[in-house]
């Protein structure tokens, strides 16, 4: 018998409905983020709605489940790290010599703060953090669809798949987002024995190779290698790794000795491997060696506060031929706010390392986490990830996993989730 009121029914009922419209909010910024970006600040007008119509929904779900209030504002700790890194990149105007380009990437840091702010403090468990990874899931899925539907069939192995052109974005950025969701759902397929999501691999994976780029594919096998060493419910790690090289040798046989494959992607890899066996390489390669070269300079003379944050641009367009960044996150950060930049933005990391190291003793699902920023910050020689929203939110989504797991050993009762303080 339910002896449940109406008035019960109808709160739940309420609660339910809004619960599925912020899920539906996060999946369109996601979707929006993954394919219909823009690089130019202040276009992209679905962006807009979109953010806006999550802030929103995410508000009011925070109210009405009492995780939100004006009157004792919590404080996760990832907003607290990105607000300091933040507020040092503001103070970066000061000595930036070309403060039009720092005040460039101020917008995108603010709107990064705030999505991740409202999405860590929507989350009350794990429940709703697996519910999480379930959307950037879908993104990607979403993300997928649109590039085989705007692909012209002829032109789908002709590299660089997932383009401006049709996701709005550079292609590293698409085929980054395709490696972290790969994270995921192979975590899903070793760790849980789910072994349906073994076909999500091999779509996401296929796509990633069409990518053409290197650095994600290393970002993949990386975390693989990482999730199989440090899965504590695993005991053949040895037979596992034999099993994941002996599936990577056969697919790199398939990629160099497909025709389609190898102009795809083989070239690329193929000039990879000469650039550090004979120091000879692709245009790619010499233009992003003398970029951290000239990274490295521009640290050398400004090892404090740096040349102003996202400067190294301006300082580059001096002496190259056009402005860029310098694809190594490492060294935009030594370069543009110094060795006290450096440490405010990548103390975050450490601490997400040690916190999912602590926690992966008693819950296996932290390796989730413990691999990605491992494989990210590995990964970050070849890759721009501090003004990224995908790249950012993704953190933060590991920052909740965290979260979850100290929740559940009551190792803090103020963790900064489901609305809780952080002292």
């Amino acid at each position: 018998m339910n002896f449940e009121s109406t008035n019960d029914k109808k709160v739940n009922n309420f609660i339910f409905v809004i619960d599925r419209i912020n899920d539906f909010a996060l999946l369109f910024v996601l979707c929006v983020l993954t394919s219909h970006n823009s690089l130019v600040e202040g276009q992209n007008y679905a962006y807009y709605i979109a953010f806006f119509l999550y802030i929103g929904v995410s508000l009011f779900r925070a109210i009405t489940h009492s995780y939100f209030n004006l009157f004792h504002f919590k404080i996760p700790i990832q907003t607290i790290w990105y607000g300091l890194f933040i507020l040092m990149c503001l103070c970066s105007l000061l000595w930036a010599k070309y403060p039009s380009y720092t005040s460039d990437v101020m917008s995108k840091l603010v709107q990064n703060l705030v999505l991740s702010y409202f999405m860590i403090i929507n989350v009350e468990d794990r429940i709703d953090y697996e519910k999480l990874q379930n959307i950037f899931i879908l993104s990607v899925i979403y993300m997928t669809i649109r590039i085989l539907f705007f692909s012209n069939i002829k032109s789908i192995f002709s590299s660089h798949l997932g383009n401006y052109n049709i996701t709005g974005h550079n292609v590293n950025l698409t085929a980054s987002y395709y490696a972290f969701v790969i994270i995921i759902v192979f975590y899903r397929f070793y760790s849980e024995k789910k072994y349906l999501y073994v076909f999500l691999i091999a779509l996401f994976s296929f796509m990633l190779l069409l990518t053409s780029s290197r650095k994600a594919i290393f970002m993949v096998v990386l975390s693989i290698v990482i999730m199989i060493f440090l899965d504590r419910k695993k005991k053949n790690k040895v037979l596992s790794l034999i099993i994941t090289f002996l599936v990577i040798a056969i697919v790199m046989y398939f990629v160099f000795t497909n025709e389609k494959l190898y102009s795809a992607v083989g070239k690329k890899i193929e000039s990879m491997l000469l650039y550090y066996e004979k120091n000879s390489a692709d245009k790619s390669l010499i233009e992003r060696r003398f970029f951290r070269k000239y990274a490295i300079e521009l640290f050398t003379k400004h090892p404090i506060f740096g040349t102003g944050i996202n400067n190294y641009g301006g300082y580059l367009k001096e002496v190259f031929t056009r402005s860029t960044y310098s694809h190594n996150n490492w060294l935009e950060m030594l370069s543009g706010l110094g060795v006290v930049g450096f440490i405010t933005y990548y103390w975050f990391y450490g601490y997400l390392i040690v916190q999912s190291a602590k926690l992966l003793k008693k819950y296996n699902y932290v390796v989730l986490a413990l691999t990605f920023i491992l494989s990210l910050t590995i990964t970050e020689y070849a890759l721009i990830t501090y003004y990224d929203s995908f790249i950012q939110l993704f953190i933060s989504l590991c920052f909740i996993e965290i979260c979850v797991a100290a929740k559940e050993d009551k190792l803090s009762e103020n963790i900064g989730i489901g609305g809780t303080e952080i002292e």
